[in-house]
């Protein structure tokens, strides 16, 4: 018998939007989606070794959060590599503690209309 080991997916998203989405409120959005996705709770976790596709996290994240929406804002998304490989006994999902989600409430797209 095989016992599972939890082997967390580090992921790291760093976004910038503008001061009229509420920060705090986009940052639970955006752990809510990745969890979603890739937590232990998920279809991908829950069928086992779940590859994590960068182009995959945008396209989702893009899609369900409106304030990634808009023409000003951007993020960026780091996927940490397992640092031992990746055994079918590994349990690979996306915790609270190896999420990490960082806003910039930024001013943009004011030039001289703006002012």
């Amino acid at each position: 018998t095989v016992t599972p080991v939890d082997n967390p997916i580090t992921i790291n998203v760093t976004a910038q939007i503008s001061r009229v989405h509420d920060a705090d409120g986009v940052k639970a959005q955006i752990a809510q989606a990745i969890q979603a996705e890739y937590g232990a709770n998920s279809a991908i976790a829950k069928r086992g070794m779940p590859q994590v596709q960068f182009k995959r996290v945008y396209d989702f994240l893009r899609k369900s959060i409106p304030a990634l929406q808009d023409e000003g804002s951007d993020f960026s998304v780091t996927i940490a590599q397992p640092s031992t490989p990746v055994l079918p006994e590994h349990r690979r999902f996306v915790s609270d503690a190896s999420l990490t989600v960082t806003i910039q409430a930024v001013d943009y797209g004011l030039g001289s209309w703006g002012r």
